[in-house]
């Protein structure tokens, strides 16, 4: 995911201690806003990730990431000057339920702790599912877009220095920064 350098300590010990449980779409959200009257070949995506995490109230032992993808699709104009008019948006989360069996280091773990997890594992996790989940409703949309293979690191690779920079700026909170991919 990130170098070994780059990720906290706790997050090394929490991908220890869990064990991925489920995974479900829990929003999702799409619009076909305008339909090319010849369908191109060539789409341009704007693609931002968004990731939240906590330990759930009444929850012993599991903790949960919501692992959000917004996408807008236009075609390619030739030349590049100018970009057309958008033609999809589409909105999804998945959330995402691990375990912890080891309550003792459950109960060390702080909702901060869980959301920089959840910055370099819940995308990862979740990549397959919201890559399928935007493909089927692009095919619906009979629009040719197909998503990549997640590559860590280089897809959304400031995702978790945002996630960390979010949790140092409101200690306590869970905030939910949103990634844009290089």
């Amino acid at each position: 995911m990130s170098s070994s350098a780059d990720v906290p300590e706790i997050v090394h010990e929490i991908q220890r201690h869990v064990n991925l449980v489920g995974i479900r779409l829990v929003r999702g959200k799409f619009e076909l806003l305008a339909v090319p009257q010849v369908t191109p070949s060539e789409w341009e995506l704007d693609m931002n990730a968004r990731v939240g995490g906590n330990k759930p109230p009444g929850a012993e032992g599991f903790i949960q990431i919501v692992v959000g993808l917004d996408i807008v699709a236009r075609p390619s104009v030739v030349g590049g000057k100018d970009k057309a008019a958008n033609a999809a948006s589409i909105s999804s989360d998945f959330g995402i339920d691990y375990r912890i069996a080891d309550v003792d280091f459950y109960r060390t773990i702080t909702d901060a702790d869980v959301l920089q997890f959840g910055a370099r594992n819940g995308l990862f996790n979740a990549w397959p599912f919201l890559r399928a989940h935007i493909q089927g409703i692009t095919a619906s949309m009979v629009l040719p877009i197909v998503l990549p293979t997640y590559r860590p690191g280089i897809m959304f690779p400031n995702l978790p220095k945002a996630i960390d920079q979010a949790i140092h700026s409101q200690r306590g909170a869970t905030a939910s920064p949103v990634a844009r991919p290089k």
